[in-house]
């Protein structure tokens, strides 16, 4: 099982993301998103991994991938990952993403300071997702939610 070094994932990321030239960083994040997924979908994947992941792939969805189809697949996966580090880094937001808005928002108003980086990390994957999906109905009534967390 591959399991990237403690760190490596997040340096790889803000590495593609600050890099100056985006033709060479899309045609090199497919390599690097599977890499990821490789890391990500072991059983001791830690949430700053998963959260990792969820930044690029919803990066990459947003910013490299026209196709609505598979900007929408790319942007679930985000999601996805976004979730699960969200969960990994802070117990009460598993699930997030299925809790009503008043439960959300009630869990939300709890964190704060040490918890800001799961709300960072599952507000950016929902973003990602709620826009690749903006034409569907279910993905506006998730831009509420997702406001709330980045109110926070």
């Amino acid at each position: 099982m591959i399991h990237l070094q403690n760190g490596l994932a997040e340096q790889l990321t803000q590495s593609a993301l600050n890099h100056d030239d985006p033709e060479t960083v899309g045609a090199a994040l497919p390599a690097y998103l599977q890499l990821l997924d490789a890391s990500a979908d072991g059983p001791d994947a830690d949430g700053a991994s998963l959260c990792s992941a969820a930044k690029l792939y919803g990066t990459y969805a947003g910013a490299f991938v026209s196709d609505s189809p598979r900007q929408q697949r790319l942007s679930a996966r985000a999601l996805r990952y976004g979730v699960r580090g969200a969960c990994a880094l802070e117990k009460p937001l598993c699930a997030a993403n299925m809790r009503n808005f008043e439960d959300l928002e009630s869990v939300v108003d709890k964190l704060g300071g040490d918890e800001l980086a799961a709300l960072a990390c599952l507000g950016a994957a929902w973003a990602s997702d709620v826009q690749a999906r903006a034409d569907q109905p279910d993905a506006q009534a998730d831009a509420p939610k997702v406001r709330v967390i980045y109110e926070r």
